[in-house]
């Protein structure tokens, strides 16, 4: 079993959860959440971890709001979204400001929202972003922030949350009725799939990720999936009509996170405590064909969101921190906990 690292120590003063993690591509990990220090020094909501596991004492943002959603553009721009009321002490009323390292751009976004719940960024810049009360439950902005009106699905006012490509698709969490339910669309023209439909009861912290035949796994808050009972995870078919697979670990709380590595690993990450047959605090592998948990890796620190880079994984820990595994067996690369 791997065991968390004594060093680095990172201690933070945190008031809320980690809420997001981006990844970039020299390994540092940009952290947003609910926070006012770190390491002895201010860090207001945003913070940027070394590939090794300490804190950049050079790059210092200040975010005030809540910090909902992370992306990482392809010029190494860090888009950072939430309900904002400034960055570095730029006022900000649509939910979304661009950083230069740690420097605030002049980047002006139209959001037509204010608060921004998920975003996608695309090889060529364009922004994809879901938000509050939205005409679109998807907006796409061209690399300038302009509104792409060629793209995307107009719809009434609605809220969408999440936003998670998988191949050429985009899942999406709408409200309906008071709940969340996933939908699909188009990476290439932002319409929604009328055929794809997955209900849900209950509220859906939604986390997908492909499995290697095609199928997509879900985790959230739910107790069921189109009239079958699954809590909080389950397995369908990414074709139509949506079928519900027999697939059911059957976790006694709450997923935040799915996985899947590029050789059908797959991981997950939330609240429960039982998992796949088995004891797991807060994380776990899971046979994907059975839904079994796998002995062969398991770590003793529970968790929340998670990132699959590399040939690490990546969760915000409880308490509130974050560390890295290795996805092969073996001890902690890092570990940095918020107190």
């Amino acid at each position: 079993m791997p065991a968390p690292l004594p060093t680095p120590n990172l201690p933070l003063t945190v008031a809320g959860d980690i809420s997001s993690i981006a990844y970039q591509p020299d390994g540092a990990l940009i952290v947003a959440g609910n926070f006012d220090r770190a390491g002895g020094v201010d860090r207001r909501n945003l913070l940027r971890i070394q590939p090794d596991g300490s804190m950049d004492m050079a790059w210092a943002p200040r975010v005030d709001g809540w910090t909902y959603a992370l992306a990482v553009g392809p010029d190494g721009g860090i888009y950072v979204g939430g309900y904002l009321e400034s960055v570095n002490g730029v006022d900000v009323g649509n939910g979304l400001r661009k950083l230069d390292g740690a420097t605030v751009t002049d980047y002006v976004a139209d959001t037509d929202t204010s608060a921004v719940f998920g975003l996608y960024v695309d090889s060529s810049s364009r922004v994809h972003l879901t938000g509050y009360r939205v005409e679109r439950p998807v907006r796409r902005l061209l690399p300038d922030g302009t509104m792409d009106w060629s793209w995307g699905t107009s719809m009434s006012s609605t809220t969408s949350a999440g936003l998670q490509r998988v191949g050429n698709d985009l899942y999406v969490n709408i409200r309906s009725d008071g709940d969340f339910s996933p939908r699909r669309l188009s990476l290439l023209t932002g319409i929604l799939d009328a055929d794809w439909n997955v209900a849900m009861e209950s509220f859906v912290a939604l986390s997908i990720a492909p499995a290697a035949d095609g199928d997509l796994f879900i985790g959230g808050y739910f107790d069921s999936v189109n009239g079958v009972p699954r809590r909080h995870l389950a397995r369908v078919s990414s074709t139509t009509p949506v079928q519900v697979r027999e697939w059911n670990p059957s976790p006694d709380n709450s997923v935040y996170g799915v996985g899947t590595t590029a050789n059908g690993r797959l991981f997950v990450s939330g609240y429960f405590t039982q998992v796949g047959g088995k004891p797991r605090n807060g994380n776990a592998e899971l046979a994907p064909s059975d839904g079994a948990a796998l002995d062969s890796w398991i770590a003793p620190v529970g968790s929340m969101q998670q990132l699959l880079a590399d040939d690490r994984i990546y969760f915000s820990t409880s308490p509130r921190g974050v560390i890295a595994y290795p996805l092969a067996v073996g001890d902690t690369i890092f570990a940095s906990p918020f107190e």
